[in-house]
């Protein structure tokens, strides 16, 4: 099948529960583990990440319990990504920033500071604070994001390794944050399934050396969209009979 005869792709969204959503991944069995405390502004009272009810113009500061479980010291990397979409319909709180919609009105990184490296003596435990300032103009809807967290000493051996083109580990989690005004969405049902999902550009191109075709979906919505489906079908340009169709389920999409 030649790229050049491609006319059509339709992406079909079909929408199921839409709720807001948010992972955290804790680990005691590497080098050092952070845990959240959950201050009282916190919604989801038994939750392993931060959900927080905030106001226009707030402050706060969030504190994170660092601990090292080894017997040599070990710095903590820290940074704060606003979560995206990857290609396969997950949520990330790892993707490209750089790549972040321009459409976007407020990013996370933006919003909340954290000590960049911190180092703990063998077997230290110690409490470190970050630091949330919320927009003047304040928030609609459910904002998402996440501490991502990196033994800096495996992160740099990594980098040295891919140098020589040695396959090396990094150990990282993160901890989402979720912030919002209001405890229930702002959006109806109806405005989800009208606006919820927009379809922008199509293109051919390549992920890991295979040639694919790329529909770029966005979410104008301040909201997580989940399960949902996308059914894809491409035709050649001077017929209507479908060469190529894929059905993606159980999908996921981030705010904007």
């Amino acid at each position: 099948m030649k790229i050049g005869k491609i006319l059509g792709l339709t992406v079909l969204a079909t929408l199921g529960l839409l709720v807001g959503g948010g992972q955290t991944t804790e680990a005691s069995v590497y080098t050092f583990s952070v845990v959240p405390e959950l201050p009282e502004n916190q919604l989801a009272k038994k939750a392993g990440y931060f959900d927080l009810m905030v106001n226009p113009g707030a402050t706060q500061d969030l504190k994170l319990k660092y601990t090292n479980n080894t017997d040599h010291a070990v710095t903590v990397n820290a940074d704060v990504t606003t979560a995206t979409t990857n290609g396969g319909g997950e949520v990330d709180y790892e993707g490209d920033q750089k790549k972040l919609d321009p459409t976007l009105t407020a990013k996370t990184q933006d919003m909340i500071t954290v000590p960049q490296d911190v180092t703990l003596a063998a077997r230290e435990t110690k409490e470190v604070t970050a630091h949330v300032t919320v927009p003047q103009a304040g928030l609609t809807g459910i904002w998402s994001g996440a501490f991502t967290f990196r033994d800096k000493d495996s992160q740099q051996h990594a980098q040295a390794a891919s140098a020589g083109m040695a396959v090396k580990n990094v150990y990282a989690f993160q901890i989402a944050v979720l912030m919002r005004q209001q405890k229930d969405t702002p959006f109806t049902f109806n405005q989800i399934q009208r606006s919820g999902l927009q379809l922008h550009t199509v293109a051919a191109g390549q992920v890991n050396a295979r040639n694919v075709i790329k529909a770029n979906l966005h979410n104008p919505l301040a909201k997580y969209i989940n399960d949902f489906t996308t059914v894809v079908i491409i035709k050649k340009a001077d017929s209507d009979k479908t060469v190529l169709s894929q059905t993606n389920t159980d999908q996921q999409m981030a705010q904007q």
